[in-house]
């Protein structure tokens, strides 16, 4: 199961703790995408000030993922930081907990639109879709919310809309200020 962790969460170490203490008790091995969160929107900024391609803001804003990677790692005992598909399949058997620095695979599918419309959610998607797991849960910064199974593509980008439906992945969107629906969210799918 692919967790999406919203950039908002990368610093939060009981939201990791309930998510690990989770996938153990349900036998659910989690591989772990950071969105870029605070990085990701410095680059936009500078984008924005600078007008230095799109192309190249797409890539520095995944990179903005690798650092909130390094530091949600830090939450998690038996993680491990991976940079390649093999690598998320190596550890996962070892029973560690793969944290996806995605600049790599991203770059080497090379099937994402370079623009602002791909975010976190749409790469942790393409990281399912090419490791052929079919479950991924978005933890989510939504007040209000508490999970939503139904109608993700009110929470998810445009394009990881767009592949959560033509690879009929299993997705469901959780607030991770609710613990227990992070939980429930897990067992769920």
């Amino acid at each position: 199961m692919v967790i999406k962790i919203g950039g908002y969460y990368i610093y939060n170490r009981e939201l990791a703790k309930n998510i690990i203490t989770v996938a153990n008790k349900f036998k659910v091995l989690p591989i772990f995408v950071c969105g870029g969160g605070v990085f990701a929107n410095a680059v936009r900024e500078a984008y924005l000030a600078h007008g230095f391609s799109s192309k190249v803001a797409h890539y520095a804003a995944i990179k903005a993922m690798e650092i909130s990677a390094l530091i949600f790692s830090e939450n998690i005992v038996d993680s491990v930081l991976v940079d390649s598909l093999d690598e998320i399949i190596a550890w996962s058997i070892r029973g560690k907990y793969p944290i996806v620095l995605p600049y790599k695979i991203v770059s080497k599918a090379n099937v994402l639109p370079e623009s602002w419309e791909v975010t976190g959610d749409s790469i942790a998607s393409l990281i399912a879709i090419l490791l052929g797991v079919r479950k991924i849960v978005f933890v989510k910064k939504i007040p209000g919310l508490k999970k939503q199974l139904e109608d993700v593509c009110r929470f998810v980008d445009k394009y990881a809309c767009e592949l959560i439906s033509k690879y009929k992945l299993r997705a469901i969107v959780v607030n991770g200020d609710d613990l227990s629906s992070v939980a429930s969210g897990i067992w769920e799918l």
